[in-house]
């Protein structure tokens, strides 16, 4: 491990909720601790595939403190000191921002790589190869680095890196290239367009950055996030909840995509320097096991290209569609083509493959109807 690499800090997000894969996936347990694919849970693969590049005293969890005993049963090799519990419930740009001024006053020159807990990721040494890479640009550059993937269908439900064409031999030699523009989760229409031009990638959610670059460029995008964290980064003791949580709610409540990505990469345009560059990331097979088109993906199917799951489940003339069946539950499909059926002992979902951009519509409305314990 070389000494830049020592003194990177990874950063697991296993606060979410899932709600794109819902009905499995709900706020009492969402998907970063089921078992999808095998016997280990997203959150445990991520743990373990991560070990593989940081020391374990290196590894951090942001969760909700509703998901303290879960966090900490299924990883038993974890800290507790490495665990941060959200003061309140917020997006992703808080807790990224807020983990990263915590790591900062321990270690205050770190570089900090952060990590969705529910990507399924085939080819792990290269996925090793790849980060370690990004992490070593981010500790000698004053960049944000995103890793891009190349898209393989018109994806609703991710976000698009539009790089810029290089013509730096250099930077392309070394597989970075500097970002146009973010574009969080276009329509279908505009999707299908993306998908076509080489210059457009899936937003991965993984990202890497040293921690001094990350909290001078939120200084420079809003003032009043750093005065914030800085707070909070020192009040840290159980005897300062209620401080924590008063801090703490003065974050803006949005996503990391939309509050720094998507401002950076329009800062950058006008100013022409590029702080925001993607490692184009090739050399492995990445999923996004937060929606169900990658669970289809990555599954079994038959003959007619349907994922049958269920010991009762049967399809008698569908194609191309994702039957799920519950523990002791008989599903019969019959003439369906492109759909997603998922059952479970308290909730079915039926769509079209085409419309599950439109799951968290479902969540949404359950909630404003009172239904909250479906969701």
């Amino acid at each position: 491990m070389t000494t830049r690499l020592s003194n990177a800090h990874a950063v697991i997000l296993a606060g979410g909720t899932g709600t794109r894969l819902w009905p499995w996936s709900r706020s009492e347990l969402p998907k970063q601790f089921l078992s999808f694919m095998g016997d280990d849970t997203m959150l445990k693969k991520t743990y373990k595939r991560l070990l593989k590049i940081f020391p374990a005293r290196n590894i951090w969890v942001v969760a909700k403190p509703a998901y303290k005993h879960i966090v900490l049963s299924q990883l038993r090799g974890i800290n507790p000191d490495r665990l941060l519990l959200e003061p309140a419930p917020k997006g992703t740009a808080a807790a990224i921002v807020w983990a990263c001024s915590c790591i900062q006053c321990l270690y205050p020159d770190a570089t900090v790589a952060t990590f969705p807990s529910d990507h399924f990721i085939s080819g792990e040494d290269a996925f090793s190869s790849c980060i370690e890479q990004g992490i070593d640009w981010a500790a000698t550059h004053p960049h944000i680095v995103m890793f891009g993937i190349q898209p393989t269908r018109p994806e609703s439900g991710y976000g698009y890196i539009q790089t810029v064409p290089q013509t730096n031999n250099t930077l392309e030699q070394m597989n970075i290239f500097p970002v146009k523009a973010f574009h969080e989760k276009p329509d279908q229409e505009t999707a299908k367009k993306y998908i076509t031009d080489k210059d457009y990638l899936w937003n991965s959610g993984i990202f890497a950055f040293s921690c001094m670059t990350l909290l001078q460029i939120i200084h420079q995008l809003d003032p009043t996030w750093t005065d914030i964290c800085k707070e909070l980064a020192y009040h840290t003791s159980s005897d300062e909840l209620n401080i924590q949580k008063i801090l703490y709610t003065k974050l803006p409540d949005t996503s990391f995509d939309k509050e720094v990505l998507e401002k950076l990469a329009e800062l950058d345009q006008q100013t022409g320097d590029y702080k925001l560059v993607t490692v184009r990331a090739h050399t492995f097979s990445w999923y996004d096991v937060g929606v169900w088109e990658s669970y289809y993906e990555l599954s079994e199917k038959d003959a007619a290209a349907n994922v049958l799951k269920g010991d009762r489940t049967l399809a008698i003339d569908c194609k191309d569609s994702l039957v799920i069946g519950d523990e002791g539950m008989a599903v019969a499909a019959i003439g369906l083509n492109n759909v997603v059926v998922v059952t479970c002992a308290d909730a079915v979902l039926v769509c079209n493959k085409d419309s599950l951009g439109k799951i968290r519509d479902v969540v949404a409305k359950l909630k404003l109807k009172g239904f909250d314990d479906y969701t």
